[in-house]
């Protein structure tokens, strides 16, 4: 019989046993439900594991599973019927239910769900059964704008001693999506944004 080398285990040992399934991203992160009902994300160096980020989910928890499509975007579900879609690519920004850093969006069901996301083949649809007894289909934002996030040393001629622009976002899809506009040193603007575009929901 061959008995395998074991290549690490985490640093931490977490309240809660980890019941839930296991999902690794094309980055090769991987993602599971631990202690206190939060998401967490792992870098796997080879010869140990390095904690990348976590998000909670606030009172309502999860114990669910989060599935990845190929976009690295990771798809978690709470007790109160919350979908949260969050960025994978950089798993150290995020924040929590009340602060949405690394949200790309979220949604919200009539009830609470024990169920774990199912993605459509192209990983464009995430799927969700919820206990008022029906199927919910979720896509993303109408356009392929992400939010929360930045852009950086955009525009010039801008200086210091004058006020930042004001940012205005409109569009059906606008939701609670908000800019805010800083002038850079060198004449440029950076714009930080927060809240959540709209997005589309289907229950069947």
């Amino acid at each position: 019989m061959c008995i395998r080398d074991r290549l690490w285990q985490t640093a931490q040992t977490f309240s809660n046993p980890i019941a839930a399934d296991i999902a690794v991203g094309p980055n090769d992160n991987i993602y599971f439900i631990g202690s206190n009902d939060r998401l967490y994300a792992y870098d796997d160096n080879g010869g140990s594991g390095t904690e990348l980020g976590t998000f909670d989910v606030g009172t309502a928890g999860s114990r669910n599973s989060p599935v990845v499509n190929a976009a690295n975007q990771v798809y978690i579900t709470d007790g109160n019927g919350t979908v949260f879609a969050l960025d994978g690519t950089d798993p150290s920004t995020w924040g929590n239910s009340t602060n949405l850093n690394g949200v790309i969006w979220k949604g919200q069901m009539g009830a609470g769900t024990g169920g774990t996301p199912a993605l459509s083949a192209d990983g464009s649809i995430a799927y969700v059964g919820s206990d008022d007894n029906k199927l919910y289909a979720w896509t993303g934002p109408a356009s392929s704008f992400q939010a929360p996030g930045s852009l950086s040393g955009i525009g010039t001629g801008y200086a210091q001693a004058d006020p930042a622009p004001v940012v205005t976002i409109t569009g059906a899809d606008k939701g609670t999506l908000e800019g805010n506009a800083t002038v850079n040193p060198n004449g440029t603007l950076n714009v930080a944004f927060s809240g959540v575009p709209a997005l589309s929901l289907i229950h069947i």
